[in-house]
């Protein structure tokens, strides 16, 4: 799941992987623009509001629904906020899974260290109890 995928980083990042022969679920907060990312049929495109943690949920469920699971996570949010909410909602599937990779790209250093503040203030990772091989990546 690539999240901001209407351009930018996450546009690119379907549709290579899109190309390499996975299946990817690219969120857009708003669905226009999606030509060339719809004509890839591993490509599942989304309505995701990344403020909105009900529209996260669905948007995972449908993926989950259509893929059968969800393996990768690529955040690729601005605001912590929201780089958190899409983190809150994917972490219960992969502590089910035993398994998944979350990855955060974030063009925007002052933004990287509030999240990762974040992460350890609000103790985020201990609460769900992952495994040690879970993965969290930060770029």
């Amino acid at each position: 799941m690539i999240t901001e995928a209407s351009f930018g980083t996450g546009k690119v990042m379907s549709l290579y992987f899109a190309k390499q022969g996975w299946n990817v679920v690219a969120t857009l907060h708003k669905l226009c623009d999606v030509n060339e990312l719809a004509e890839h049929s591993s490509i599942l495109i989304k309505q995701m509001n990344v403020a909105d943690i009900t529209s996260i949920e669905n948007v995972i469920l449908d993926s989950i629904d259509t893929f059968g699971g969800i393996d990768v996570v690529l955040n690729n949010g601005i605001y912590a906020n929201e780089t958190m909410n899409v983190m809150r909602a994917i972490l219960p599937h992969f502590r089910i899974r035993n398994k998944g990779k979350l990855i955060h790209v974030n063009p925007n250093a002052e933004n990287i260290a509030a999240t990762v503040y974040e992460l350890a203030d609000g103790n985020i990772l201990k609460r769900y109890c992952f495994p040690d091989d879970f993965d969290f990546l930060l770029d």
